[in-house]
């Protein structure tokens, strides 16, 4: 059996790296190495790139750069996976690695030199292909995908409530639109608005917490268990980015039930489908309005629908191991 050298920094509970690490191990021996910069996991790296038949990481980003280098290093085929902070491209808010001194010229070099290339996102695929002069053959668009089965309405009751998930640091604020968030909030104190993410900076909670109104509640890391029963008691899902990659976290909630109620940006309209109602980002007024509409008339079978169709995860298993095949033949 080939071995595959899966590589990344993201948390190894992630749902993605989850079902990509799962997809691998159907056909491949997987050696796991979630980098963290210390000397122990630089040796397991190195262990794991000379045995491996194929390296297959997550972004362009300096993980990612260690990866291929390895890959180079031992002539080995390679498979990155694209589309988030590091090909990203949000001037207003100087959001992506294109904006970082230096960092800014490894996904190029990543881009370039991995044998295949996986976007999670025709936006994100279409960003690669005009930004970075990559050949189109290599660059293949295969999206998340979901377990209808893992995530379901239930029997909880949908409540007259508003819900967004993403951590709390002084980037993300306005990068998720959380300022958005709670203003909107403030235009609408009947309704109950829960933020639920991690707190990564004290600074950034403080500076959110002190701009939100009575109805908005801060719940800080939930387990996947608690947050997907927040996901089936919300009536509305908020994804008010400057950009997405994809909007994993919102699809969740589709599946949940929950209606969306999202901006325009990036790949969140491939996700959320003529299903939404949109808002212009950062736009507080138009987001409490559509915000009022999705309450009244919320439209979570047809959101749940759309993931179960669009998005199954057999899609995503059978485009990963087709772009693996074709890198080791």
């Amino acid at each position: 059996m080939k071995r595959i050298l899966y590589l990344y920094r993201d948390s190894p509970f992630a749902r993605f790296i989850q079902d990509d690490r799962a997809i691998l191990s159907t056909r491949y021996q997987v050696d796991d190495v979630h980098m963290q910069g210390d000397l122990q996991t630089f040796r397991r790296l190195l262990v794991a790139a000379a045995r491996a038949d194929l390296v297959y990481f997550w972004w362009g980003d300096l993980t990612g750069t260690a990866g291929l280098a390895l890959a180079q290093l031992f002539r080995k085929p390679s498979v990155m996976i694209t589309g988030g902070y590091d090909v990203a491209d949000v001037p207003s808010i100087r959001y992506g690695l294109r904006y970082h001194p230096w960092r800014k010229y490894l996904p190029q070099l990543n881009l370039h030199f991995a044998t295949e290339i996986i976007a999670n996102a025709e936006f994100s695929r279409a960003q690669v292909l005009r930004d970075f002069g990559v050949p189109p053959e290599k660059v293949h668009f295969i999206p998340h995908g979901l377990d209808p089965n893992a995530i379901t309405p239930g029997d909880t009751p949908k409540e007259r409530r508003v819900l967004t998930c993403s951590l709390v640091t002084e980037e993300y604020i306005p990068y998720k639109g959380l300022d958005t968030f709670v203003r909107a909030a403030a235009l609408l104190p009947d309704v109950p608005f829960i933020h639920t993410g991690p707190h990564k900076e004290a600074k950034a909670i403080a500076r959110l917490k002190a701009m939100a109104p009575p109805n908005v509640e801060f719940r800080g890391f939930l387990s996947e268990a608690e947050l997907i029963e927040e996901m089936r008691r919300a009536t509305v899902y908020c994804q008010l980015s400057a950009h997405e990659g994809f909007g994993l976290a919102l699809a969740e909630a589709m599946l949940a039930g929950a209606t969306p109620v999202v901006t325009k940006e990036a790949a969140i309209p491939e996700v959320a489908g003529p299903v939404a109602e949109y808002v212009r980002y950062g736009d507080a007024e138009g987001t409490a309005q559509a915000l009022r509409r999705a309450l009244d008339a919320p439209r979570g079978e047809a959101a749940r629908a759309r993931i179960v169709n669009e998005f199954p995860l057999t899609r995503r298993a059978q485009g990963v191991l087709q772009v693996v095949e074709r890198c080791l033949a």
